[in-house]
């Protein structure tokens, strides 16, 4: 074989382990902190309470990140909850009310569906 096709050959399977690598372990994880801030700056509020399991799982998945979060504790506030049509938790509301997600989300669905992703 011509060192040319060889180096092309070898080329190619690079590309090919490189594009299969890409698709089997996906793109980089969405950064807590990142997304917490865009969120906040686009308007987004979490509301949910203190005893819900999957708020605190929520909260876990952004770590400390989550202090930039807009939370509103539905039991210290039920008619700000009720006001923004909040009836399970946790739910992610945005500034105008136009969009609503119900239930825990994966950190790359909110930064989806917020408009976060670079």
């Amino acid at each position: 074989m011509e060192k040319p096709v060889l180096y092309t050959v070898i080329a190619g399977i690079a590309v090919g382990v490189a594009a299969l690598a890409f698709f089997a372990f996906g793109r980089p994880a969405t950064d807590p902190v990142a997304l917490a801030d865009c969120l906040s700056a686009k308007g987004w509020t979490m509301y949910g309470t203190e005893w819900c399991s999957h708020c605190n799982a929520q909260k876990e998945a952004f770590g400390e990140a989550f202090a930039k979060v807009d939370f509103v504790d539905c039991d210290e506030k039920p008619f700000e909850c009720q006001e923004n049509g909040v009836d399970a938790y946790p739910s992610w509301v945005n500034r105008d009310g136009s969009r609503h997600l119900v239930g825990e989300q994966s950190l790359d669905v909110l930064a989806s569906e917020a408009g976060c992703v670079s």
